[in-house]
């Protein structure tokens, strides 16, 4: 009899061992693979930032859920297995969005998360196996809607993406055994950030500054086009008028002026700009061009910039 069992059990995909979170992230994998490439290639299942418990009740409650398994379970019990017990399992996986917003002055970006569920439950219990099954439920099927995580302002992203550079902007107000708490200028409200996210965010950006961080996020399909533009728009700097000059823009213009060959992007910001991300550089460049400090000139081995008449009056 346990014979026949086990070979029917087989037939209907019953295993005999419960889902773990790797064989859930396989399960899911199978049933949506686009799912599965954004969750695995973001890296978010290293953060511990949620307490799904809230999450399960509600599913259990859900009609959805109950329908679609019970008629998995009918479709099982029609082999004539007695069905002793039941205990659910509920595994979630959340894929990323990120959405803009502005507070105010300050421009921000929303972490929305939809979630991904896979239910693992003991179908039958005798004495020689306990047979699981399992089931996927879409967002759509679910009915959850996406679930806001956090709020990050961009000069937060900028602090952190650019490897915890110092800041006027971004204060550290507090410190807690999980979290840290920033105080943003323009924010009344502090922002809390769990130490999992702050370490996600450093290795993934690895201090390349927020730019390279925001088009990786788009290649990831995270971050929609139509976003990435406002960000973009949002964040990028004013012409710098001469009143406006800082002494390091006056000392990286010095050293521009003494710079007569072509060079690459990448060498300019390490040599002469000090900006290690890969598009600092380039930005830059433009925006003194755009306030008439600096011409450039581009060729095969990369860019030659030569200080305006403007420029010149600014370092003198």
């Amino acid at each position: 009899m346990h014979i026949k069992q086990d070979m029917v059990a087989g037939l209907l995909g019953l295993r005999s061992k419960r889902l773990t979170i790797s064989t859930a992230l396989n399960f899911l994998k199978e049933k949506d693979r686009s799912a599965y490439d954004s969750i695995v290639r973001s890296d978010i299942l290293k953060w511990d930032w949620k307490d799904y418990s809230k999450y399960d009740r509600q599913l259990e409650q859900d009609k959805k859920i109950q329908e679609a398994f019970n008629l998995r379970l009918i479709e099982l019990s029609l082999i004539n297995f007695q069905i002793r017990d039941q205990h659910f399992n509920f595994f979630h996986f959340p894929e990323l969005k990120l959405y803009y917003e502005s507070k105010g002055d300050v421009n921000c970006l929303d972490w929305m998360s939809k979630m991904h569920i896979i239910v693992d439950a003991i179908y039958l219990r005798n004495s020689n196996h306990d047979w699981y099954v399992s089931e996927y439920f879409s967002p759509k099927d679910t009915g959850l809607q996406s679930i806001f995580l956090f709020r990050t302002p961009m000069s937060i992203l900028k602090y952190l993406t650019e490897g915890n550079k110092v800041s006027p902007d971004v204060k550290i107000k507090k410190t807690y055994e999980n979290t840290e708490e920033f105080q943003v200028k323009g924010l009344s409200d502090a922002i809390e950030l769990s130490y999992s996210f702050i370490d996600w965010i450093n290795g993934f950006s690895s201090g390349k500054g927020v730019n390279d961080f925001l088009n990786k996020m788009l290649k990831l399909g995270l971050l929609d086009q139509r976003t990435y533009d406002i960000v973009i728009k949002s964040e990028s700097e004013p012409i710098m008028e001469y009143s406006g000059l800082g002494d390091k823009d006056k000392d990286r213009l010095r050293k521009i002026y003494k710079v007569k060959d072509y060079h690459f992007y990448s060498w300019w910001g390490k040599n002469i700009l000090d900006l290690t991300s890969r598009q600092g550089p380039k930005d830059y460049l433009e925006k003194m061009e755009e306030g008439g400090y600096i011409r450039t000139y581009k060729g095969e081995n990369g860019v030659r910039v030569e200080l305006t008449e403007k420029g010149l009056r600014a370092i003198a």
